[in-house]
């Protein structure tokens, strides 16, 4: 019996074979200040389209410098920590991924001394290995932040959306930004002294009892013991009145009548248009001291918690009214459809949970609830860390740009565009400083043929 034939059937066309897929991974140092931190994050892709997957975060670990007994920050055992602590954090990083993609380090602004460490370090790293290099901007890793938080999906808040208000609040830094874009932002208000978390710190020092001083750990958040302190975990808050409205006045005359804290508002004496561009803290600190002072060991436990509460109230207004100012004053065609839109709220002292119920109880009493205020919900993204390092290296990245590997550490390196240094336009803003360079064709090619971009 003759075989069956059988029928010729065309073959399917076989679609060709893509390239594996690689993530792309990036090395963050940061050592701008008393903290050495180091971490490790895993994108998907260079581009935000390509996948839906949400970045990780290999690692991520963060040592912080004694200053309990010193009562702050001391440059010298901040710089040796940092000699004592990088090198086995990198070691337990680069044990996971020996050949990360980029290497990001902050380049500045902060301690000079512990900058140009962590900086050095970075280089040797990048010059070993053979990859790219991005210092970044310490405030520009901050402002960064919620969209790292949202990427990471350890927040529920979508990122923000440019154009956005920026309000950047830590022991350096006290500005409030008119954000256009990752690298593009102008600076509305300045502080004309010291930075709202330096004040907080201070104000801690001589608010809080020395017995809890003495319970804190060796390295501890200062302004963050205050707010423990004033706000118990186990005791309901007493609620908060924005400025102007009748209950606050009502609160006011029942304080006044008990205590005599006679706390000075800052910027009351100056002209209107020039206080409402500024922040100032040093006389508030100043009046803090004195009443301490006056008061020395009979000022009692529950004093000192009114005290500290109000202490908080009066700086935390004097910041959310700048913002409102600012807000108001957005000519309404620069708006846009979504305006007010958002304000992005970053740096260490973002971690307060009252400075939040101040600005949005302030933006509410002043027409503006619709303002959406985004900020890091955990700790571990609020103050200095490497991951949010990482992030904004990579963003750096993918705008086209690497750093020369003969850079040095900046102390000083402003946000604003049109930064003015002692009188002269110095071409400020996150590409102002001298060291960028823009990627070769070839590198972005190479990276493409892999699958990153």
């Amino acid at each position: 019996m003759p075989p069956r034939l059988r029928p010729h059937l065309p073959r399917r066309p076989v679609a060709p074979r893509r390239p594996p897929h690689r993530t792309f991974t990036v090395l963050g140092i940061e050592t701008s200040c008393d903290d050495t931190s180091v971490a490790l994050l895993r994108l998907p892709s260079l581009s935000s389209t390509a996948s839906s997957a949400p970045p990780s975060l290999l690692f991520h670990a963060t040592t912080t410098s004694p200053n309990r007994d010193t009562g702050g920050i001391h440059p010298v055992i901040a710089a040796n920590g940092h000699v004592a602590s990088l090198p086995p954090l990198l070691s337990r990083a680069l044990a996971l991924a020996p050949a990360p993609d980029l290497i990001a380090v902050t380049r500045g602004p902060g301690m000079h001394t512990c900058l140009t460490h962590g900086l050095d370090v970075a280089k040797g790293l990048a010059l070993a290995l053979q990859k790219p290099l991005v210092g970044v901007h310490h405030m520009q890793a901050h402002l960064l932040t919620p969209f790292l938080t949202s990427a990471l999906r350890v927040s529920t808040q979508r990122p923000p959306r440019w154009p956005c208000a920026t309000l950047l609040v830590s022991g350096g830094h006290t500005q409030l930004l008119r954000s256009h874009s990752a690298t593009r932002h102008a600076v509305v208000a300045d502080t004309l002294d010291i930075a709202l978390g330096d004040f907080l710190d201070k104000a801690a020092r001589v608010i809080l009892p020395a017995a809890v001083i003495a319970a804190q750990p060796a390295a501890f958040s200062f302004a963050a013991a205050l707010e423990r302190f004033v706000f118990p975990p186990d005791t309901p808050p007493p609620p908060y009145y924005a400025p102007g409205t009748p209950r606050r006045k009502t609160a006011e005359a029942a304080l006044a009548a008990q205590w005599n804290f006679r706390l000075g508002v800052p910027l009351v004496n100056r002209p209107h248009a020039e206080a409402r561009a500024a922040f100032s803290f040093a006389g508030l600190g100043s009046s803090v001291e004195r009443y301490a002072a006056s008061r020395g060991l009979a000022m009692t436990e529950r004093e000192r918690r009114v005290l500290g509460r109000e202490v908080m109230a009066v700086a935390f207004e004097h910041v959310a009214a700048r913002v409102v100012y600012a807000l108001r004053d957005v000519p309404y065609a620069e708006r846009g459809a979504a305006w007010p839109g958002d304000l992005v709220v970053s740096g260490g002292v973002a971690q307060s949970k009252f400075l939040r119920v101040v600005l949005l109880e302030v933006l509410r009493v002043g027409g503006l609830d619709e303002v959406r205020v985004l900020s890091p919900v955990k700790g571990e993204f609020a103050g200095d860390n490497a991951a949010m390092v990482a992030w904004a290296g990579a963003e750096m990245w993918r705008a086209g740009w690497r750093t020369e590997l003969t850079v040095k550490a900046t102390r000083k390196w402003s946000l604003d565009e049109g930064w003015r240094e002692e009188g002269v336009l110095t071409g400020g803003g996150v590409l102002g400083l001298g060291g960028w360079v823009r990627r070769t064709d070839d590198e972005w090619v190479e990276k493409t043929k892999e699958g990153l971009a």
